[in-house]
């Protein structure tokens, strides 16, 4: 179904939500489970009071301070050097994924798509 609203323009927009029956996605089998999700999911039922949780990716020192990988400074410091930051997208998040997505979905040829009217 798509449900037309309109956005800050005035213009009328369409926002996507896909019945279960008509997906174009339902004969694609179900990936395996996430072996990252999986470590944490042993962690946290591991007893050993030595245990390290590696698997969140916020790594912590022995006095319990935040600890940045040498690896994450240096992709920080080529982000400033391109003149990039770390802020978060707008709600409506990055214009050229929600364009593919809604090409994906919904076919490059639909209207919705020729004529703007997705976010």
């Amino acid at each position: 179904m798509i449900a037309p609203f309109l956005n800050s323009e005035l213009r009328p927009c369409y926002m996507m939500a896909l019945a279960v029956d008509v997906s174009r996605f339902e004969g694609v089998p179900m990936a395996p489970p996430d072996p990252i999700l999986g470590v944490s999911e042993v962690f946290k039922t591991d007893k050993n009071d030595l245990k390290l949780n590696l698997g969140v990716g916020a790594y912590r020192t022995e006095e319990l301070q935040p600890y940045v990988l040498n690896v994450v400074k240096k992709a920080e410091n080529l982000m400033l050097e391109k003149g990039e930051n770390k802020e978060y997208l707008p709600i409506e998040g990055l214009a050229a994924f929600n364009k593919a997505t809604a090409e994906l979905l919904l076919g490059a040829d639909n209207p919705v798509i020729k004529q703007g009217l997705f976010l």
